[in-house]
């Protein structure tokens, strides 16, 4: 399944029957996606406001945006297009950039009213030409030039102005969104051409002008549809009347235009369809009046609200988030062979894969065999329906559980430390404070300064592709989809503590990485990191590491306090190793063990040989990091292909990172 969303229509809201998005569906959209992100934009704009929260939820998305412009991004749309890594014009498609307008004809309201609105439109002006110019390198005066003049981009002249970075001349565009093209003075002659076929009334058009933000354009505004009158019958007497034009009488607005434009900022964030403000408007209510309307609107909930126009994406109701919760609580339990964590996944604990599946797909009837168990998973697999990511978020849980219980050695004696991106993060020495000095009566405190290290250590991307056969899905062979999914975050772990040792025992004769502060590898007799011979655990050999690592200063000369508490082995010395910290009850003083209850007990495979470790207790400080990209603390499950002819695909991505950060913490000894 592509990983893209489809923003078509008008932005924010539509006051007539076509397509919008607002920021609220866009913000469902990218619920729980991650990844390298497809944005389609067709859209003639729409709200200034909501173009802007839009643009924000793409820049914060994590992984990597590609816009597409299908047909067109006028407006708050292109600003929304300015949120991707990428933009990509394609042939016959066009940018209309503009400054943010309101319609003040048809408002009643003080000057101040109007002064009040017009600062509020040159900061939303303001907003737009920043990220207008930090997309072209223009300066902030250029981009609002731009704006003020109603700029129109064919696909290749955005590209040349720094609008966008990529031109499709091969690849024909969709047909412009449909909207009222007409609220352009300088749209293309053919979309406003087009416009005229949309049947809006003038009292509409004013009504979308007050709320959307769109500034009517002039021989427009509020004009009645062209009529061609009767000629008046002549009466004796009385020579014959010439044609009269119609007399427009307009009923006087109560709402200023500010006002309108609050009411609508209320009702968005009350979540009360916007559909209620038009009609507030067209129904020329007063303001008191509207606010009471939005407030009924708001109790009642939006099932029983009047819908004047569709969602691109249809809003979730809360029992549809209550029903994705509640499968997907469901089948992580059902696979873990426990008690679901949620009383919403009660209800389809005894359903298999097929029956969520015909749910989410609002399938009717019974399902009789297998042909009809396959049509029912492509139905839920490839609609809008909300199978797929429950699926997904089923496995990611148990992916996660394996991954957890699976523990890796590593982390026994290493630090965690947090990633905020992918570039080396240089690392804080714990020990590194000047010490205290005498106050002086009368005196001052005199200010040290801390010694810095000088390692650090990067994050690296890792991941693998994985197909679940159609059987298991077809059979709801969920054991078997289980075993699949432990056995990857198992995997995961393993290729962590394969990836940490690696770079542990890196380097000549094993004694790992080299660090920048001393020019030497962790372990070597310099720094009396490691014997000078190697020799087997006994008393006298740990004795002797102890003693090495508890005479360790900090950079600048400090007492480090290092506690040894991990003996790290290799298999072959695991019973040694046990037998040396095991206490005894000894009759006489010179039996007893000095090491019982002062070490543990580590054991890797990774170390093979003789060679053995002492390690101080990771709260206490460590040789070495590890960390993983903030936010994401373990392996993520993506599905790629949710039915094909060989199954299920999905990808298995993790992002981690570990090095070297000192020489303090350890101590090696060859063995024997």
């Amino acid at each position: 399944m592509p990983n893209e969303i489809y923003l078509y229509g008008t932005v924010g809201a539509s006051f007539w029957d076509e397509e919008y998005f607002t920021a609220k569906t866009v913000r469902e959209l990218l619920d729980g996606r991650s990844g390298a992100l497809t944005v389609r934009i067709n859209s003639g704009g729409g709200i200034a406001t909501e173009g802007q929260a839009i643009y924000t939820l793409l820049k914060d998305y994590p992984g990597e945006v590609a816009v597409v412009v299908d047909g067109v991004a006028a407006s708050a749309a292109s600003l929304i297009a300015m949120a991707g890594d990428t933009i990509t014009m394609r042939l016959g498609s066009w940018m209309l950039i503009h400054d943010p307008a309101q319609m003040f004809g048809y408002g009643r309201g003080t000057a101040d009213d109007h002064r009040e609105l017009a600062g509020f439109l040159d900061k939303v002006g303001d907003a737009y030409a920043e990220v207008y110019a930090s997309r072209t390198g223009k300066t902030l005066e250029a981009a609002r030039d731009i704006m003020r003049a109603e700029t129109v981009y064919l696909g290749s002249e955005a590209v040349t102005e720094g609008f966008a970075t990529d031109y499709e001349g091969s690849v024909q565009s969709a047909a412009a969104a449909s909207f009222d093209y007409r609220l352009y003075a300088h749209a293309p002659v053919d979309a406003r051409e087009a416009s005229e076929r949309l049947g809006l009334t003038p009292d509409r058009l004013a009504i979308v002008a007050a709320i959307a933000g769109f500034p009517l354009q002039k021989g427009v505004q509020a004009m009645p549809d062209p009529i061609t009158p009767a000629p008046v019958a002549p009466i004796a007497a009385v020579p014959p009347v010439a044609p009269v034009a119609p007399v427009v009488t307009l009923a006087p607005v109560l709402m200023s235009a500010v006002q309108a434009s609050k009411l609508h900022q209320m009702a968005s964030r009350l979540n009360v369809d916007a559909a209620v403000v038009a009609k507030a408007v067209e129904d020329n209510l007063s303001f008191e009046a509207a606010l009471d309307a939005v407030n009924a609107a708001w109790k009642m909930g939006t099932d029983d609200l009047p819908m004047h126009g569709r969602p691109t994406a249809r809003i979730m109701r809360d029992e549809r988030d209550t029903r994705r919760e509640g499968m997907t609580v469901a089948l992580h339990a059902q696979m873990a062979r426990k008690a679901p964590a949620a009383d919403t996944a009660r209800e389809f604990m005894e359903m298999s894969i097929v029956d969520m599946a015909a749910i989410c797909a609002d399938h009717r009837g019974p399902i009789r065999n297998a042909g009809e168990r396959i049509r029912v998973i492509e139905a839920a697999s490839h609609s809008t329906s909300d199978f797929p990511a429950i699926f997904e978020n089923a496995l990611n849980k148990r992916l996660a559980d394996a991954y957890v219980a699976a523990a890796p050695t590593y982390r026994e004696f290493s630090m965690e430390m947090p990633f905020n991106d992918f570039r080396p993060h240089p690392v804080a020495n714990v020990s590194e404070y000047p010490t205290l000095l005498e106050i002086k009566e009368g005196g001052e405190i005199k200010f040290g300064t801390i010694s810095e290290k000088k390692e650090t250590v990067s994050l690296a991307s890792y991941g693998r592709g994985l197909t679940v056969s159609r059987q298991m899905l077809i059979n709801d062979d969920l054991m078997a989809l289980d075993r699949v999914i432990n056995t990857y975050g198992q995997t995961v772990a393993a290729f962590e503590d394969a990836t940490f040792y690696a770079m542990m025992i890196s380097g000549s004769s094993s004694n790992g990485p080299t660090l920048v502060e001393t020019g030497r590898q962790v372990f070597n007799t310099t720094d009396l990191t490691r014997a000078s011979s190697g020799g087997a655990i006994d008393v006298t050999t740990v004795s002797a590491g102890r003693a090495g690592m508890r005479k360790k200063t900090s950079l600048s000369g400090q007492d480090v306090f290092v506690v040894p508490s991990i003996l790290l082995v290799g298999p072959d010395y695991e019973t040694i190793a046990e037998q040396l910290v095991a206490p005894i009850q000894a009759q006489q003083a010179s039996n007893v063990n000095p090491l019982s209850g002062r070490l543990r007990v580590v054991v890797t495979a990774k170390i093979t040989g003789n060679a053995w470790y002492l390690l101080s207790d990771p709260s206490r400080g460590s040789n070495f990091m590890y960390g993983f990209l903030q936010g994401q603390g373990g392996p993520r499950l993506r599905m790629e292909e949710p039915f094909g002819t060989q199954g299920t695909s999905f990808t298995v991505e993790h992002d981690f990172g570990c090095g070297a950060v000192d020489f303090r913490f350890g101590y090696k000894n060859p063995g024997a």
